[in-house]
């Protein structure tokens, strides 16, 4: 029952793939936290959100986490606001999120996909599908203005706005 309760990944250069994590508490602050290098979530399953219960985050990254992967994933939530963002990334280097869906109810001016506070050295977002369902979003993704991202062969979606991305050192 604890807000604070996560499923953390502390060792380094390791895999985790084929789970389905369903947030059953509401303002759970992450339901996935990172701290280690070299690690991999594959094909798994996040339920962020359901109409009673939302998790602020969905896998949140400390600087730590170099070498990060994502891939392969299901997350989803439904219409319900409450969820910042389903992936934040938070310093390191050479991270990769590739081949997720993303879909659900995001703060309208982060979206689905959020790097903050501390850039990444190397951060690649390609072939996802992100589709912020909350109402006037602006943004699917968001990067830290000094990241070296390359942001490639993604499907966005938002219910406002032209500009989908934020990402001043990248290369869209």
């Amino acid at each position: 029952t604890s807000t604070a309760a996560s499923f953390d990944i502390s060792a380094a250069n390791c895999q985790v793939s084929g789970l389905v994590f369903v947030n059953g508490i509401d303002s759970q602050t992450a339901m996935v936290n990172v701290t280690a290098a070299g690690v991999t979530v594959k094909d798994c399953e996040f339920d962020v959100a359901n109409a009673s219960t939302q998790a602020v985050l969905g896998v949140l990254t400390n600087a730590s986490a170099s070498r990060f992967t994502l891939a392969s994933c299901h997350i989803h939530g439904t219409t319900d606001a409450g969820t910042t963002t389903a992936v934040r990334i938070v310093g390191g280097s050479d991270i990769i999120v590739r081949d997720n869906r993303i879909y659900g109810a995001y703060t309208t001016s982060i979206g689905g996909i959020e790097n903050v506070t501390t850039a990444v050295a190397g951060l690649t977002i390609e072939g996802n599908y992100v589709h912020n369902q909350t109402a006037s979003s602006t943004k699917a993704i968001v990067v830290v203005s000094t990241t070296n991202a390359f942001i490639v062969n993604n499907r966005l979606g938002i219910l406002s706005g032209t500009a989908p991305i934020t990402a001043a050192a990248g290369w869209v």
